[in-house]
């Protein structure tokens, strides 16, 4: 396990923690992801902080932000049961329109998709001499899916797809969520990895990010982008600041593996999910280290074991190891496409309806307004008839008021 903050801090950081499956060697590093807001900008090369009530509390959530997994040779009972398992019952299968999972990556006949943050797509086939049709799959469940699910939820998930389905995991995402904002040492990240005092990723670099044009705010990125570790540090919606580690190809298969066999005994929910944290906040710092060269003739053939890890990530590795928040996340629902909807319902075709209904009066208008639902209503596609059952058990999320 990841040591405390003593004499022996020196020792090397086992990657994931030291908890990954015995079937699978662990690899040395990791990589980032992400971007938003921020508030305070101190210079070009510190990152923005936010003021928060109590800057001195350590209270984080570790959690999964993307899992992308594979499935090779469902039979036709296993292919529906991992559908109706991983999207709850709001699957859209769009037949004959082809997708690729990426560059140089397999092609697939069939797309599915999900309004709770579902995507992917499957192709299906024969073997030469056998009537059973066969069927491989990939799914990825983004940062909204996962915001629904608990701790317990997500290794819950993971254990299922390993388990069951012995998942093959290409790309998966872990993220710390710091709400002081103050607790990721991002600063003195940047300035280790000037002095050259780094380990396990070449490439720091930074961009802004624009999205909210009045408030742009800075993406920290260590780790070349595209490669198979990533580690992103940015304002996550205002909420926290985020640290999210990106890994790809074995990397992943070993973090997925790490938090899939994980076994729980006897331990309350509590202890349990204190656990999930502390192991997914493990494998996310896991990806790089940040270590003392200074008394080293030739920096570029340096050992980690004749550094010493720098305090400021030591005390941050402990930090994380221990302060949680265990609580289930509260859903967040993103209904602002829709709310435009109705918003723009309301402002340009009130009126409209409003003269429709005065000049036919209420029985005419109430009959021309059901002919046009009707003829609405022949137009949807599977995509909307999901939509809409998504939409139906979320409306408390929308203002119509």
């Amino acid at each position: 396990m990841i040591k405390p903050n003593t004499e022996k801090s020196n020792n090397l950081k086992a990657p994931f923690g030291g908890l990954a499956s015995n079937t699978r060697p662990i690899p040395p590093n990791t990589t980032l992801t992400t971007s938003k807001k921020s508030s305070e900008t101190t210079d070009n090369n510190k990152f923005q902080r936010k003021e928060t009530k109590d800057n001195s509390q350590a209270v984080f959530h570790n959690h999964l932000d993307w899992l992308t997994f594979n499935f090779s040779g469902l039979t036709g009972e296993e292919f529906q049961e991992l559908l109706e398992r991983t999207g709850k019952g709001l699957i859209v299968l769009e037949k004959d329109k082809s997708w690729s999972s990426g560059e140089k990556a397999k092609n697939y006949q069939n797309t599915i998709s999900s309004p709770i943050g579902l995507k992917g797509a499957y192709s299906s086939y024969q073997k030469e001499n056998n009537s059973t049709t066969l069927y491989d799959v990939t799914i990825s469940l983004s940062g909204q899916y996962f915001t629904t699910l608990s701790t317990i939820e997500q290794w819950e998930l993971c254990r299922y797809l390993y388990s069951i389905y012995l998942a093959t995991c290409s790309r998966i995402d872990t993220s710390i969520d710091d709400y002081s904002f103050n607790n990721i040492p991002i600063d003195e990240m940047i300035e280790a990895y000037r002095r050259g005092d780094s380990f396990d990723f070449r490439k720091y670099h930074s961009k802004t990010d624009e999205a909210d044009p009045k408030n742009p705010s800075t993406v920290h990125y260590f780790g070349a982008e595209g490669s198979k570790k990533l580690i992103r540090v940015y304002n996550h919606q205002d909420e926290s600041l985020r640290l999210e580690t990106q890994f790809r190809a074995k990397y992943a298969q070993v973090a997925f593996e790490t938090i899939a066999t994980l076994k729980r005994g006897d331990k309350s929910d509590d202890e349990w999910s204190k656990i999930i944290q502390k192991t997914i906040g493990e494998i996310a710092v896991g990806a790089i280290d940040f270590r003392d060269k200074s008394k080293l003739k030739n920096k570029s053939k340096a050992d980690k074991s004749k550094t010493k890890r720098l305090n400021f990530w030591q005390d941050f590795i402990d930090k994380i190891g221990v302060a949680h928040q265990i609580k289930k996340p509260k859903p967040n629902i993103d209904m602002s496409s829709h709310q435009a909807s109705f918003s723009w319902l309301e402002r340009c075709a009130s009126k409209t309806l409003a003269k429709a209904f005065n000049i036919l009066g209420k029985e005419r208008f109430f009959n021309y307004v059901y002919k046009l639902i009707k003829h609405g209503e022949s137009k949807f596609t599977p995509q909307d008839k999901k939509q809409i059952e998504y939409l139906r058990n979320n409306v408390d999320y929308l203002n119509l008021d």
